[in-house]
């Protein structure tokens, strides 16, 4: 019996088993693409059966990230030209998941870290008419627009079997945003430091 284990299938097998019972249905989740920027890896996930927003932070989190947050124009203009979004709008032309949420309580939406979201600041631009809060007004996670760099809100329970307008148009992908550990940075340093003194001596 072989007893090599192909990590990437082994990564998708549990993301998929996670979505099943995140959002109630079977999802086929498969990686896209990725791209780094300022240090930071972003992955983009396709997940065929639709997912919802919750559904996609419990899989960013199996993978070793979370749900991006995109907290600059340039961030922002780094993840749109290093990744190929095409064929991961669904039928209203919604984009990806991001790490941005609003509990619904306050109408006010957040990035996962607690910052306050200000449209017009840090290259955070809402999409035409909105915020619309379509879904009464409950807790509300939002999408990414790359193809025009804005954002729109959509209820964090979409994607997948929870009401008439998810399943007609269920959200059909979700970023990742992977942050190296402090440790592996230390490494890094120390990588680069061991490399300057090598040279030095051969100098």
């Amino acid at each position: 019996m072989n007893k090599m284990f192909n990590a990437g299938l082994l990564q998708r097998f549990f993301l998929a088993a996670i979505l099943v019972g995140a959002s109630g249905a079977s999802s086929a989740v498969t990686l896209v693409g990725s791209t780094t920027y300022g240090g930071h890896t972003y992955e983009l996930y396709s997940a065929s059966a639709g997912v919802t927003w919750l559904g996609a932070r419990t899989a960013a989190l199996a993978a070793g990230g979370d749900l991006a947050s995109l907290t600059s124009a340039a961030e922002i203009a780094a993840v749109t030209g290093g990744l190929n979004f095409s064929g991961l709008f669904n039928q209203s032309g919604l984009g990806p998941w991001v790490g941005a949420y609003s509990a619904g309580t306050d109408q006010l939406f957040y990035w996962l870290d607690g910052s306050l979201i200000t449209a017009g600041q840090n290259g955070f631009s809402w999409g035409t008419s909105q915020p619309d809060w379509l879904e009464g007004g409950g807790a509300m996670g939002v999408l990414f627009f790359p193809n025009l760099t804005t954002f729109g809100d959509y209820g964090q329970t979409c994607g997948a079997n929870s009401n008439l307008l998810c399943r007609v148009d269920p959200v059909l992908a979700f970023l990742v945003e992977k942050v190296p550990e402090p440790g592996s940075l230390a490494l890094l340093g120390l990588g680069l430091l061991g490399l300057g003194l090598t040279r030095r001596k051969a100098a």
